[in-house]
C-alpha cells in the first residue's frame, strides 16, 4: 500500500476560480479524480490482465514493453506527478476541495490543472500521512510558487509544521 497524501486545494474567489471549482466538481461526479481528465491515460500505456476470474489493467513497464506500447508508469510520473494520479476527490466547501496522491505531492498533474484555466489562481497544501514531507504551493496559469516545503522527518516527527486550519486561513 503507498503512503498517502492528503491534498487540500483553497481557490481564490474570482469569476475564474468559481469555474475551476464548477470543473473539479463536475470531476466528483464523473470520475472522482482530475488528472485523468485533464491528461487522459494512454491506452499504449496499460494492458488487461487477468488473474484467475478476476481481469484488471496493468502498467506496461519498460522491461516488458511489446511494439507499440510505452512505459505506463513512466507516462504517469511525466504527465500526473505521481504513478496514480490522484483520487478520492471531493469537495469540502464552495471553493475547497480535498483529494488524496499516492507517495508524493502531484506537481505535474497540479500545474496541468492550473493551465487548463490560467485566470484561476489556488493554493495546494499537502502533507504525506508519514508524515515525511508537508508544502503549499500557489498555482497560477500553469506555474507554482513554493510557500513552504519541509521534507525532512526529523523537522517533522514533532509536529514542527503547519496545521492544515492554519494553513487554509493564509
Amino acid at each position: 500500500m503507498p503512503n498517502w497524501v492528503t491534498n487540500t486545494m483553497t481557490i481564490e474567489d474570482t469569476p475564474a476560480g468559481k469555474v475551476l471549482a464548477d470543473f473539479l466538481a463536475s470531476c466528483i461526479t464523473n470520475t472522482g479524480s482530475f488528472m485523468p481528465v485533464i491528461r487522459p491515460f494512454p491506452a499504449e500505456g496499460h494492458r488487461l490482465v487477468q488473474a484467475g476470474d478476476t481481469e484488471f489493467l496493468a502498467f506496461n513497464l519498460g522491461n516488458e514493453l511489446e511494439e507499440g506500447q510505452i512505459d505506463g508508469r513512466e507516462w504517469a510520473h511525466q504527465n500526473w506527478g505521481t504513478k496514480w494520479g490522484d483520487c478520492h476527490l471531493e469537495q469540502f466547501d464552495e471553493l475547497v476541495f480535498g483529494f488524496d496522491t499516492a507517495w508524493g505531492f502531484s506537481m505535474a498533474g497540479i500545474l496541468a490543472l492550473s493551465a487548463v484555466i490560467p485566470e484561476a489562481v489556488f493554493t495546494v497544501y499537502a502533507i504525506e500521512e508519514q508524515p515525511a514531507f508537508v508544502c503549499k504551493y500557489q498555482f497560477e496559469a500553469g506555474d507554482a510558487e513554493e510557500v513552504f516545503f519541509i521534507n525532512s522527518y526529523g523537522d517533522l516527527q514533532d509536529g514542527n509544521y503547519p496545521s492544515l486550519t492554519e494553513t487554509i486561513k493564509t
